[in-house]
């Protein structure tokens, strides 16, 4: 996973578990647990929260039908609306 500031900037990479940290952040939270991680910097324009679970591939598969299920309801909701706008901006 690549993390890159609002500039382009590449600040934050997880590999393997490992963890590679670019520039010096103001504040990095991973307790002993390792259950979760946040990472936060002003100055990169970076806010990121992650939480670590151990889950069975049944779990995984449901969770990612649902975030597919709702990204393709998102990109219908957008189709839509482009479309709304273009029919009540033109006269047939």
């Amino acid at each position: 996973m690549d993390l890159f500031s609002s500039e382009g900037r590449l600040v934050f990479q997880m590999r393997s578990n490992d963890w590679l940290v670019h520039p010096n952040f103001e504040d990095i939270e991973c307790p002993p647990s390792a259950k979760h991680l946040k990472i936060r910097s002003k100055k990169f324009h970076v806010s990121l929260d992650m939480e670590f679970s151990n889950n069975d591939i049944n779990a995984i598969k449901k969770l990612a039908e649902s975030i597919s299920w709702n990204s393709t309801l998102q990109s219908v909701k957008e189709h839509n609306k482009s479309h709304s706008d273009f029919f009540s901006k033109t006269r047939l």
